[in-house]
C-alpha cells in the first residue's frame, strides 16, 4: 500500500458510507473517537471539501459561511478556566497562622473589652479587626488584580499564526481564529493547532507525546490520517481539514485541567523566601522575648498588689496581640508582593517595547545573562531575503529580463514553482509573504520575469515532497506528468546539490557534462559570493520516463533519494540578507554590559566571519585561518566530545555533560562564531556553558534553532520564528528588533534593582520597629508603637513601599555594571552596610525621643499614660517620627550605589512613586490627627508635626555624608 493516496479519490458523494469505510481501516487512537469526527465534520460538506481540495483548497469561504461554522462548531479558543473570585483570594488570605492568630486575640480582646466598658471598650478589639481586614484586603485585591493581569498577558501568546487555505489562498490566521473546514498546511516544526484529518501527505511524522505521552513518533498517512492537536510535525509536509477546535479538541480538553499560571518559584524569589524565613525567624525571637517582659512587669505588678484584676487580664492580652502583630509585622510579606509587583510592572512595559514574555522567570533571569549565544539569520540579519547574483552555466543573467531560451525559462519558472511552499500575494497594496523567506526570494525573483508561480505549481501532478532539513540541506519534489513522464526537481546548498549533478545548462539551452574543472569554477564562484555575504542556492532537475526514472507513480521517499543521480544543475543564485541596521550597536552594548556574545549560525565561515568583523563580534583584522575565534560546527563538536545524557538515580534526574569539560573551557574561552552548525552543535555549546555555571540565552527562529532555545536558561525567540521555536522560548521579540534584547537585559537587570530598593528598604524598616518594641518593652515596660500602629506600618511599608520602589524605571547606569552571577548574595556589601548606618541613626533618634522628648517637648511621658487605653502626645510623637524616618529613607532606597549621590535623580518622572510618597504621607498625617481611640493617637500641633518631618527629612542628610564618606574611602583604598 502506498504511502500517499488522495482522499479526493474516494467516491464519498456517490456513497457516504464509503467515508465510515474508511474509518473502519483505520486503528482509531485512544480518545479520537469515528463518530466525533464524522459528526464535527458533517459527512456532506466534508466529502465535498475532500474533493476540491487539491485544486482550490477549501470550498469558497463567505463571511456567513464562515460565521455559521464558528457558530455551530466554535472556535479554536480553548475554554478559560474559572479565575479565582476576589472573595477566594481573601478567603485564602485568612488562612495565614499569624492572622488567624491575631484575629482570634483581637476577638477576645473585643469580648473582654466590652465586658469591662461597653461604651470604649471595643475600641481597641474593632481598631485591631478593622486594621487586619485593611491588611488583608489590599493585599488580596492586588493578588487578584495580578492574576487577571498575567491571565491576559498570557493569553496573547497562544495568538500565534498559522497557514491555512481559504478560497484557494494560501494566508496567515490566528489560530484560535481556526474553524472546522480550514485546510491547515504542515511543515516540518510546526505544532498543530486542531484535531483534523490529513488530506495530503508527504512522509508526514508526528510527535504526539504532548497528548499521548508516547515518546516514538508516529508515521501519518493512509493507515493513519488522524492528526491530534499540540503535535508537532518532526518531518514532512502535507495538509489536514480541521475537524474538531476548542474544547471539542483533545488538547482543547486536555487544557482544562492546566493551571491557570505558573507557580513556580523563580531563583530569585527562592533567594528572597530564604532571607524573608531568616526575618521572620528573628521577629518571632522579639516577639517572644517583648511578650516576656511585658508578661514579668504585669505579674510583678500583680504580685506586688498581692492581687489580680480584669485589668491585668486585659493588659496581658495586649501585650499577646503586639508580639503577635510584631510577628506578622516582622514577616516581610512585602518581599514576594515586590518580586511580582516588579515582574509583572517590567513584563507590561517590555510589552509596551515590542518584548511579549511568556514566564515570569524570563524577566529576572535575563538580567543575569552572562552568555548569548545568537543566530545570524532573521536575529543579526533582517531575514529580508532578496535574489542579488544568477548564473547559469558561468555565465551571469539578468535578474529582470527572462533568457531567451523560452524552454530553459520554463524549466527554471518550473524548478522554482513546483519545488517551493512559500506563498506571495498583495493585500491592499501591501506585499504579504508567507513561508521560507528563502523561497520568498525566488518567488519574487520569478514574478520578475513575469511568471505566475501558482499557475505553475501544479499540485495535481505532485506525487512526493521531501522538504529541507538541517542535515540534507536540500529539498526534493516529484511529478507525474500525464503521459507518465517524471520530473524531479531539487534545490539546496550547491555543495549537496551539485554532487547529485552529472549535466549542467548553459545559458543558450544546450546541455553539457559537468566535468572537475567546471565543478571547481563554480566553487570559487560560491566561495567569491560567500566572502560577500552573499548566501548560494542550486537548483536541479531530472526529467525522465517513470521507467528511466525507476519509479512509480507513488514513490517513498528511499525511492526518491536512490532517483537523485545523473541530475542537470540550472544555475546558482545568489541571495543576500541585509545586516538589520541597530546589530553592530545593540551587540556592542551587551558586550559592553559584560554579555559575552557569541554567533552561530548554518552558513559558511566566510559568510560567518564577514558578518562577525561587520558586527564587532570579530576583530576587523581577524583571519580565518586563525581558528581560535570561530570553528565549523562539526570540528567544535568532535573536539569536545559531544554531550553525554546521564541518569541520577537518586534524584530520579536526568542531566547532560560534555564529553571533555577541560576541552570545552579551553575552546570556549576564545570561541566567538560557530559556523555550519547543527542544531545538535548549538546544544552541545549551550549546554557546555550552563555547565560552566553561566546563565546562557539563546536567540533563533528556526525549528532547528528549538533544541538549543529550549536548553538555555533563557529562549529569545523571533516574531517570524516557527511554532516550534515559539513554543520553545522564553520571550517573543515581537518586532524581530534585536535592539530588544538590550532592552530585555535593561529590564531584567532593573528588576534585580528594584528588588535590592525594597530590600534595602524592608529590612531597615524591621529591624527599627523590632528594636524599638524589644528595648521599649525591657526599660519602660511597654511598647512606643501600639498593635493597630504596627499594623499600619505594616500596611503603608509592605504593600505600598513594594509598589513604589519595584515600578522604578531602569536608569542609564544599569547597563554600565556586569551581569549577576548565580551565586551572587542579593545584597551588596555598600547596601548592607547602608543598611546599618540607617538603622542604627534612626535608633539613635527613636531613643532619644523616647527618652528625652518628654523633657524636649514638655510633655507628660507616655509610659505614665495608661497606654495603649489612653493617647499619649509622647508615644503619638514617636509614631510619627518613626514613620517619617521610613517615608524619608525611601526615597534614599531609589539608589542602590555608592556614586549616585543625587537620590532625587529622575524622581519627578516617576510618577508612580510620586503619587505613591503622597498618599503615605497625607494618609499618615490624616491617622495621627483623626486616628483617636482607633489609632490610639493625639493629635499633635503644627510645631510637633514639623519636627517630626524635619527629623525625618534628616535620613536623606546622614545618606548623603555616608555616600560621599564610601566614596573617598575607596579611593584612598585604591591608591
Amino acid at each position: 500500500m502506498s504511502e500517499y493516496q488522495p482522499l479526493s479519490s474516494i467516491d464519498f458523494e456517490t456513497n457516504p458510507d464509503d467515508l465510515a469505510k474508511f474509518f473502519d481501516i483505520h486503528d482509531i487512537r485512544e480518545g479520537i473517537s469515528k463518530s466525533k469526527f464524522i459528526a464535527l465534520g458533517s459527512t456532506s460538506w466534508l466529502c465535498s471539501s475532500l474533493k476540491t481540495h487539491d485544486k482550490e483548497g477549501i470550498s469558497p469561504d463567505s463571511k456567513e459561511n464562515l460565521a455559521s461554522r464558528k457558530k455551530f462548531f466554535g472556535t479554536n479558543e480553548p475554554e478559560k478556566p474559572p479565575i479565582n473570585s476576589i472573595w477566594a483570594i481573601i478567603f485564602d488570605a485568612l488562612k495565614d497562622f499569624t492572622i488567624e492568630l491575631l484575629l482570634a486575640a483581637a476577638t477576645v480582646s473585643l469580648i473582654i473589652g466590652i465586658v469591662e466598658s461597653e461604651k470604649e471598650g471595643w475600641y481597641e478589639g474593632i481598631s485591631i479587626l478593622v486594621a487586619v481586614a485593611i491588611v488583608v484586603s489590599v493585599a488580596s485585591t492586588q493578588d487578584y488584580l495580578k492574576e487577571l493581569q498575567f491571565r491576559k498577558l498570557n493569553e496573547e501568546i497562544k495568538r500565534l499564526k498559522i497557514a491555512i487555505t481559504r478560497n484557494g489562498i494560501l494566508e496567515e490566521i490566528f489560530q484560535d481564529d481556526i474553524v472546522v473546514g480550514d485546510l491547515v498546511s504542515l511543515n516540518p516544526g510546526d505544532i498543530t493547532p486542531a484535531d483534523g484529518i490529513l488530506v495530503r501527505s508527504y512522509g508526514i511524522i508526528v510527535d504526539e507525546s504532548a497528548m499521548t505521552g508516547e515518546s516514538v513518533s508516529v508515521k501519518k498517512g493512509e493507515n493513519d490520517p488522524f492528526i491530534l492537536s499540540s503535535s508537532v510535525i518532526v518531518e514532512g509536509t502535507g495538509d489536514m481539514i480541521v475537524c474538531a477546535v476548542g474544547k471539542n479538541s483533545l488538547a482543547g480538553r486536555s487544557h482544562l485541567f492546566l493551571l491557570k499560571q505558573d507557580k513556580e518559584l523563580t531563583p530569585l524569589q527562592m533567594k528572597l523566601e530564604k532571607v524573608a524565613k531568616h526575618i521572620g525567624i528573628a521577629g518571632a525571637i522579639a516577639a517572644v522575648i517583648i511578650f516576656i517582659f511585658i508578661s514579668f512587669f504585669i505579674f510583678e505588678g500583680a504580685i506586688a498588689d498581692d492581687d489580680w484584676e480584669s485589668d491585668d487580664t486585659s493588659d496581658l492580652l495586649t501585650a499577646f496581640i503586639l508580639a503577635v502583630t510584631i510577628l506578622v509585622v516582622a514577616i516581610p510579606e512585602g518581599l514576594p508582593l515586590a518580586v511580582t509587583l516588579s515582574l509583572a510592572f517590567s513584563m507590561r512595559k517590555m510589552k509596551d517595547e515590542k518584548i511579549f514574555v511568556k514566564h515570569l522567570s524570563a524577566c529576572e533571569t535575563m538580567g543575569g545573562c552572562e552568555e548569548l549565544l545568537i543566530d545570524k539569520t532573521g536575529t543579526i540579519t533582517k531575514n529580508e531575503m532578496r535574489v542579488v547574483k544568477f548564473k547559469i552555466g558561468l555565465k551571469k543573467i539578468d535578474l529582470k529580463t527572462p533568457i531567451k531560451d523560452k524552454n530553459l525559462a520554463e524549466i527554471i519558472a518550473k524548478s522554482i514553482a513546483r519545488n517551493t511552499t512559500a506563498d506571495i500575494r498583495k493585500i491592499e497594496e501591501k506585499l504579504i509573504k508567507t513561508g521560507s523567506r528563502t523561497e520568498c526570494a525566488l518567488l519574487m525573483f520569478l514574478s520578475d520575469w513575469g511568471f505566475n508561480f501558482r499557475t505553475l505549481r501544479d499540485l495535481d501532478t505532485q506525487a512526493m515532497q521531501i522538504p529541507f532539513s538541517s542535515e540534507s540541506k536540500k529539498m526534493t519534489t516529484f511529478h507525474v506528468g500525464f503521459e507518465k513522464e517524471g520530473y524531479l526537481y531539487v534545490k539546496g546548498a550547491p555543495e549537496r546539490v551539485i554532487e547529485k549533478c552529472k549535466y549542467y545548462f548553459k545559458e543558450d539551452g544546450t546541455i553539457s557534462e559537468l566535468s572537475a574543472e567546471i565543478i571547481q569554477e563554480f566553487n570559487f564562484l560560491i566561495t567569491e559570493w560567500s566572502q560577500k555575504m552573499i548566501r548560494t542556492l542550486a537548483l536541479a532537475y531530472r526529467p525522465g520516463t517513470l521507467e528511466d526514472l525507476q519509479l512509480n507513480e507513488r514513490p517513498s521517499k528511499e525511492d526518491i533519494e536512490n532517483a537523485e543521480k545523473n541530475m542537470i544543475l540550472i544555475g546558482i543564485f545568489g541571495i543576500e540578507d541585509p545586516l538589520r541596521e541597530e546589530a553592530k550597536s545593540a551587540l556592542n552594548q551587551l558586550k559592553n554590559a559584560g554579555v559575552t556574545v557569541r554567533m552561530i549560525t548554518g552558513d559558511s565561515k566566510e559568510i560567518a566571519a564577514k558578518i562577525g568583523k561587520q558586527c564587532d563580534i570579530l576583530d576587523i583584522d581577524y583571519e580565518l585561518h586563525e581558528k581560535s575565534q570561530i570553528m565549523s560546527g562539526k570540528d567544535f563538536t568532535d573536539r569536545v566530545g559531544g554531550v553525554k545524557e546521564e541518569f541520577d538515580e537518586e534524584e530520579k534526574k536526568r542531566y547532560y555533560k560534555i564529553g571533555n569539560e577541560e576541552e570545552f573551557n579551553k575552546v570556549s574561552a576564545s570561541l566567538r562564531i560557530l559556523a555550519r552548525c547543527s542544531p545538535y552543535d548549538k546544544f552541545v555549546l549551550t549546554i557546555g556553558l550552563r555547565n560552566s555555571d553561566k546563565i546562557v540565552g539563546v536567540t533563533g527562529d528556526g525549528t532547528n534553532d528549538s533544541l538549543a532555545l529550549k536548553s538555555a536558561n533563557i529562549g529569545i525567540a523571533m516574531m517570524t520564528a516557527t511554532p516550534m521555536a515559539k513554543e520553545s522560548s522564553d520571550i517573543i521579540l515581537l518586532d524581530d528588533n534585536i535592539q530588544n534584547i538590550v532592552t530585555a537585559v535593561r529590564w531584567g537587570r532593573n528588576i534585580y534593582q528594584n528588588i535590592r530598593r525594597f530590600l534595602q528598604f524592608q529590612l531597615t524598616v524591621n529591624i527599627v520597629a523590632l528594636l524599638l518594641c524589644l528595648i521599649g518593652a525591657i526599660s519602660v515596660a511597654s511598647s512606643p508603637l501600639s498593635a493597630v500602629q504596627m499594623l499600619w506600618v505594616n500596611l503603608l511599608m509592605d504593600s505600598l513601599a513594594a509598589l513604589a520602589l519595584a515600578t522604578q524605571d531602569p536608569d542609564d547606569r544599569v547597563l554600565d555594571s556586569k551581569p549577576y552571577g548565580k551565586n551572587e548574595y542579593i545584597l551588596s556589601s555598600w547596601i548592607i552596610a547602608n543598611i546599618v548606618v540607617q538603622s542604627v541613626y534612626q535608633m539613635v533618634i527613636m531613643m532619644v525621643i523616647l527618652y528625652l522628648g518628654p523633657y524636649i517637648f514638655g510633655i507628660d511621658a507616655g509610659w505614665d499614660s495608661d497606654w495603649p487605653d489612653e493617647e499619649s502626645t509622647h508615644y503619638t510623637i514617636c509614631f510619627n517620627t518613626f514613620v517619617m524616618l521610613q517615608l524619608f529613607n525611601q526615597i534614599n532606597c531609589r539608589k542602590t550605589r555608592a556614586e549616585e549621590y543625587n537620590v532625587f535623580s529622575g524622581i519627578f518622572q516617576n510618577r508612580t512613586f510620586l503619587s505613591i510618597f503622597s498618599v503615605e504621607f497625607a494618609l499618615q498625617i490624616i491617622f495621627v490627627q483623626l486616628g483617636g481611640d482607633f489609632m490610639n493617637t493625639e493629635p499633635l500641633d503644627l510645631y510637633q508635626i514639623l519636627i517630626c518631618i524635619m527629623i525625618g527629612s534628616s535620613t536623606l542628610v546622614v545618606t548623603l555624608l555616608f555616600k560621599i564618606s564610601t566614596i573617598q574611602f575607596y579611593q584612598r583604598k585604591s591608591d
